[in-house]
């Protein structure tokens, strides 16, 4: 996960960021690539949400859809895996 500072402090770098029922998250890959975080971007600071396991080179990007709110799925080959809701 690469970083990048703002006032000093280190702040992930993010695949994705959505907004969803006036909240704002952001997605960040781990460095493994075997992984993923999901942030809370709150007004004075970012809050780690989730860890999402994932297998090595599978690509996650937030989505919404309709009202509910989670993470679309590509394996390593760039295929459609479908949608996952998280229970935010």
């Amino acid at each position: 996960m690469g970083v990048e500072y703002y006032k000093r402090k280190a702040v992930p770098l993010f695949e994705s960021i959505k907004c969803h029922r006036n909240n704002t998250y952001g997605l960040a890959a781990a460095e493994s690539g075997q992984g993923y975080y999901l942030y809370e971007l709150l007004d004075e600071n970012i809050e780690l949400r989730a860890h999402l396991n994932v297998v090595k080179g599978t690509l996650l990007e937030l989505e919404t859809n309709g009202e509910s709110f989670g993470v679309h799925i590509f394996d390593s080959h760039g295929n459609d895996e479908g949608f996952m809701k998280l229970p935010i």
